[in-house]
C-alpha cells in the first residue's frame, strides 16, 4: 500500500508544527509578550528580527513559536473532546436503538444542517474571545468572593448576570 503525497507532507508539517509547539521556549529568541519595546516597532524582517516586529516592538517570530502550543492545544483537545461526544452518542445510539436512535439522529442531522462557520461565529457571540467565558469567570468570581451567600442568592443579587444588562437584578 502506497502512501499519498498529500499525506506525507500533511503529516510532516503537522509533526514539525508539535516540534515547533514543544520546543518553543527555545526556538523563540525573546518572550512575545513581556519583551515589547517600542524603539523596535514596525521593524522588517532581518537577521535579529526573523518575521519583523509589530506595533509594539514585540517579535512576530516569538510570538509565532509561542502560539503554535495555543493552537495545537485547542485543536487536539476540542477533537478529542468531539469525538468522545461522538463515539458515545454513536454507542449509545445503536445500543439501545428506538427513540434515543432518533433523537441522537435528528442532532446529527440538526449539526449537519447548519455550516460550520455560523455555528463557530454563534458560539463566539455568546461565549466571547479568548479561551474562557467571561460569564463563567464572572460566576467564579461569585463563587470564591462571595461564600457567605448561597450561589442562588449571591447570583441574584450580582449585577450584570442577567439579560437585562449591567444594571439589572433579579430582586
Amino acid at each position: 500500500m502506497r502512501l499519498g503525497t498529500s499525506l506525507i507532507i500533511g503529516g510532516a508539517l503537522f509533526a514539525l508544527a508539535i516540534f515547533v509547539g514543544l520546543l518553543a521556549p527555545w526556538l523563540a529568541h525573546t518572550d512575545p509578550v513581556m519583551d515589547a519595546n517600542l524603539m523596535n516597532a514596525e521593524e522588517p524582517p532581518s537577521w535579529m528580527w526573523w518575521f519583523g516586529t509589530d506595533a509594539q516592538g514585540r517579535d512576530i517570530y516569538s510570538r509565532v513559536v509561542h502560539g503554535a502550543r495555543i493552537s495545537l492545544t485547542v485543536g487536539i483537545v476540542s477533537q478529542l473532546v468531539n469525538s468522545v461526544i461522538g463515539v458515545t452518542l454513536g454507542l449509545t445510539a445503536g445500543y439501545w436503538g428506538g427513540w434515543w436512535d432518533d433523537v441522537v439522529n435528528g442532532l446529527t442531522n440538526l449539526m449537519l444542517a447548519i455550516p460550520s462557520l455560523i455555528f463557530a461565529l454563534a458560539i463566539m457571540a455568546v461565549l466571547g474571545p479568548g479561551l474562557t467565558s467571561p460569564h463563567r469567570a464572572r460566576i467564579d468570581q461569585l463563587v470564591v468572593h462571595l461564600p457567605d451567600r448561597t450561589g442562588v442568592d449571591a447570583v441574584a443579587q450580582e449585577p450584570g448576570l442577567c439579560a437585562g444588562g449591567k444594571n439589572t437584578r433579579l430582586r
